[in-house]
């Protein structure tokens, strides 16, 4: 009876609320993710999840010295943003999977978890509606699932089942970190500057404001009683009591001067953090023992996500993306990469022809040379040199003057051109005749006139790296962030 009203409370779940997109797509299955891993979890064994912004969930089982792909779970998803995924946990027994993301609705619509049997790849509940993007989420040994939002603060839900239990909606900004603590008690972090304690029936027990930083990110816990807290502004790393949250000496991140080090945890003993942190083209992960701070080799792009890997040791979601998995010390002991081309930094290698019919693009895999794409004889070749017959994406013109900012604004003409929240400006093309302007975004295609004014706008698979329009002025070709190219009128 009990199996039942479960199974009758997952379809009034999946049947109620906002319809998710029904619509067939095609989309290219490459083994690995096409986009930054966004988060990961572990569970009983060595399960690994991966959840990423190509809006897939895989789950691995380590093999010698890379991953082998168990499943891959596919969410609902639309053109543009529906479907990517920021969030993913693994019930502790390892029988449940939860993922989020920007699911189910638009920016400030209805978004959705999806909760999957692992063993089966089911979709079983779809938990909701919430009222913005899932940015976290974490279950407790017991099966309440904290879900971090973008707007409107935390939920956590009862699973099997699907009820609300509890909520606390006063958050002024992004939720990134949930911690649950050995007494089933919660800790969050909010780009509102706080950390929040709860009791395990939600009574907000203690709220202190963070002076190392003022948007704190990821959150951990040493099973002794200490948190560590990394930031998204910078590069301090804060402990607190966990009982209280009264605040204890930092660990020591003097001498490092950019970016952050935003995910933290605890494993194999010790304290280990990293992020958006650049050493010579590479992202270091550091970690303090008895013996001092400590850089270990990491990625070479943003560490996403940390976690203590199953028996000991360090997993690591990058954004190239890449998954890592790192032993005590900080070695290398498994490692799956990206299998697509990165479209990044194309200013001298992007170049198409007058019919948009044959492209040069640079791969960046590997050091590979750029290669030309001839659409009608259906050939890929090597490129070093540029032919003569393509043109790079036209970027000055008389009448046109632009600046794209460190943090993607873009100023047109002395106008502000007006994007959506947090979206970057990325790269920009000019018409031959000097009529229009194509804008490459975080999460869309834009064309713009002399004015500034939006002529039309396109959902992207992926950041758009390299933008360019045709000699005959008919075509715009642009570089994604999921490897693919795309050509539009």
């Amino acid at each position: 009876m009990r199996y039942a009203c479960f199974l009758l409370a997952c379809l009034c779940a999946l049947l109620s609320g906002g319809e998710p997109p029904r619509e067939p797509q095609l989309v290219l299955e490459t083994g690995f993710h096409t986009a930054p891993i966004r988060r990961i979890d572990v569970a009983a064994g060595d399960t690994v999840l991966t959840v990423s912004e190509d809006k897939t969930a895989r789950l691995w089982q380590r093999e010698g010295k890379g991953f082998r792909l168990e499943r891959v779970l596919r969410v609902p998803r639309g053109p543009g943003n529906e479907g990517k995924l920021y969030a993913g946990a693994l019930s502790g027994d390892g029988q449940w999977v939860a993922v989020g993301g920007w699911t189910g609705g638009d920016w400030f619509g209805q978004c959705f978890v999806y909760v999957f049997e692992r063993a089966t790849g089911r979709l079983c509940a779809r938990l909701g509606p919430l009222p913005n993007l899932i940015l976290h989420l974490r279950w407790r040994a017991d099966g309440a699932l904290a879900v971090c939002l973008g707007s409107g603060g935390l939920r956590v839900f009862r699973w099997p089942g699907g009820e609300l239990l509890w909520q606390d909606a006063e958050y002024e900004d992004s939720s990134l970190g949930a911690c649950w603590l050995p007494d089933g008690g919660l800790v969050t972090t909010c780009w509102d500057g706080f950390v929040r304690r709860y009791a395990r029936d939600g009574r907000l027990l203690a709220k202190v404001r963070t002076r190392a930083g003022q948007q704190p990110y990821a959150v951990a816990h040493d099973g002794a009683g200490t948190l560590a807290v990394g930031f998204a502004d910078s590069t301090a790393v804060a402990r607190y009591r966990a009982q209280d949250l009264a605040e204890l000496p930092p660990l020591d991140t003097a001498g490092i001067d950019n970016g952050n080090l935003g995910r933290v945890a605890w494993a194999s003993g010790q304290w280990w953090a990293a992020g958006r942190y650049d050493v010579d083209g590479e992202s270091p992960i550091l970690t303090w023992t008895d013996a001092g701070r400590r850089a270990c080799p990491g990625p070479k792009n943003t560490v996403m996500d940390l976690l203590p890997a199953p028996g000991g040791g360090l997993l690591v979601g990058a954004g190239d993306p890449e998954l890592l998995w790192l032993d005590e010390r900080g070695q290398l002991v498994a490692r799956r990469g990206a299998v697509i081309p990165d479209y990044r930094n194309q200013r001298e290698t992007f170049a198409v022809s007058s019919d948009a019919r044959q492209v040069r693009v640079g791969l960046r895999v590997f050091g590979a040379e750029p290669v030309l794409l001839d659409l009608v004889a259906g050939s890929l070749q090597r490129s070093p040199r540029p032919p003569a017959a393509l043109r790079p994406a036209l970027i000055e013109a008389p009448g046109w003057d632009w600046q794209v900012s460190d943090v993607g604004h873009l100023t047109l003409n002395g106008r502000r051109v007006e994007l959506d929240p947090y979206e970057r400006a990325r790269c920009l093309a000019l018409s031959p005749d000097g009529a229009r302007a194509v804008l490459g975004c975080e999460w869309s295609l834009r064309a713009y006139d002399r004015a500034g004014k939006e002529r039309w706008r396109q959902p992207v698979p992926g950041a758009v790296w390299a933008v360019a329009i045709s000699g005959d002025g008919q075509s715009v070709v642009a570089a994604y962030g999921d490897g693919t190219l795309g050509w539009h009128r």
